[in-house]
């Protein structure tokens, strides 16, 4: 679920705003979006296909790369603001609420540099639009491309930004969606604790919006959060809450992550054989949804248990999940894939093949 956090749902907040958009029922599309982001998505995507109009095709574009990224599909992401801004016609708003969009994809994609050069553009032209969600979501990715490569230095003011900005928001989807993504900013701060209450605090909206796909991801979220505190049987109980509301909801896509997570948990506790039954139930899962991040997930956790527990497995299986991750063009799983796959083969004994797979993970 690469999870990672889930992000941003950016709705009207302005009567300018909503003066742009009155060829689009925001309010329609959020309430579904609520209910069953994977479904409405494909819903969406075949009316976008049939749209004469060029300005509420682009817009339309720019939603659905947002909704790709809570189905965890960022080849979505990047084509769908590709072609919405190759269009011409996005406004201020829009082509922000794009940008934003992209950076999201290059964050699923692991593509740090991009990541960050994206979200400083789109920090850029939020502050130009008078809407307090997309600024918010803006700064919010500004600091966390900066965590992510390693620039923590550089985040102090951006921080007290975003938290004025969280702060003056209605406690609402909108806002809990961001708090979800803000979350990550936290476990990567290691303040696990403010995670953890952020975290139950989203629990409290989308289940009081009677989201069932989100609160699977906030209950995923706390089981990250604990394990990164230490609590691996406190993370264990909330990963078993994320599978029991994925069921409930019939989301192959969001089973798959925490099941695969469930199983990293169990073998670290020493639960193998229920950390093998996670993992055959992850792998029926992952084969049910369109999501590569996903699949990938799934494959690399089964090639670490097999090196471990499974061992005429374990060669094979790493091959499946870097041909895997090759196939979707997922160039930083490839890599760290194969890294893992090196240190396998050293630590068998076959340097030839730990050296060769190691110089393949370097080019």
């Amino acid at each position: 679920m690469a999870r990672m956090l889930v992000v941003i749902l950016m709705a009207m907040c302005s009567w300018s705003v909503s003066a742009q958009v009155t060829a689009i029922n925001l309010k329609e599309i959020n309430d579904e979006i609520k209910k069953r982001p994977e479904q409405y998505f494909y819903e969406l995507k075949q009316s976008v296909n049939t749209e004469t109009s060029p300005i509420k095709k682009a817009r339309l574009q720019v939603i659905l790369s947002e909704m790709a990224y809570y189905i965890d599909q960022p080849e979505y992401i990047l084509s769908y603001v590709d072609s919405a801004q190759n269009s011409g016609v996005l406004n201020d708003y829009w082509s922000a609420r794009a940008m934003v969009s992209q950076a999201r994809g290059y964050y699923q994609k692991r593509e740090g540099k991009l990541y960050l050069a994206t979200a400083k553009v789109a920090y850029e032209k939020a502050k130009l639009v008078n809407d307090p969600l997309l600024e918010t979501s803006a700064v919010i990715e500004l600091i966390l491309a900066n965590i992510e490569i390693g620039r923590k230095d550089a985040i102090s003011q951006n921080m007290q930004l975003a938290k004025k900005f969280i702060s003056f928001l209605p406690d609402d989807f909108e806002k809990a969606v961001l708090l979800q993504r803000y979350t990550k900013i936290l476990t990567g701060l290691k303040k696990y604790d403010q995670a953890i209450k952020v975290i139950n605090d989203t629990l409290m909206i989308f289940q009081q919006e009677g989201s069932a796909h989100f609160t699977s991801v906030s209950y995923y979220h706390l089981g990250q959060a604990e394990a990164m505190r230490g609590d691996l049987r406190r993370a264990l109980v909330a990963m078993q809450l994320s599978l029991n509301w994925a069921i409930k909801d019939n989301n192959n896509l969001n089973q798959a992550f925490t099941l695969s997570r469930m199983a990293q948990l169990q073998t670290q506790l020493g639960l193998i054989d229920e950390a093998k039954q996670s993992l055959d139930m992850a792998l029926k899962s992952a084969s049910n949804t369109n999501s590569s991040i996903a699949q990938v997930l799934v494959l690399r956790h089964i090639a670490e248990f097999a090196c471990q527990y499974q061992v005429s497995e374990c060669y094979k299986s790493y091959e499946d999940a870097i041909a895997a991750a090759s196939h979707h063009e997922m160039i930083a799983e490839v890599r760290d894939i194969r890294k893992e796959l090196a240190a396998v083969f050293a630590k068998d004994g076959k340097h030839k093949q730990a050296y060769e797979t190691l110089l393949l993970s370097i080019q």
